[in-house]
């Protein structure tokens, strides 16, 4: 899938707008932002969980990571 996307810098800051089908993106955004812009511990989970090792990983903020083990017919 291709979504639109823009960058754009306002009063000093970077802003990222998103379509509305990229919300979950625009959390994990936020939440990395504002523990100091580390993503290593985002990544690290959202690595456990496409690998295998765990089924559901949450962090702080709004971020919760699962994986979706239901097939679609």
């Amino acid at each position: 899938m291709k979504y639109i996307y823009s960058f754009e810098f306002k009063n000093g800051s970077l802003l990222i707008n998103l379509p509305d089908e990229l919300a979950p993106i625009e959390s994990l955004i936020g939440d990395i932002e504002s523990c100091g812009g580390d993503p290593s511990p985002w990544l690290n989970l959202i690595d456990k969980v496409l690998s295998g090792e765990s089924n559901f990983e949450e962090c702080t903020g709004n971020s919760t990571i699962f994986r979706n083990t239901k097939r679609c017919n």
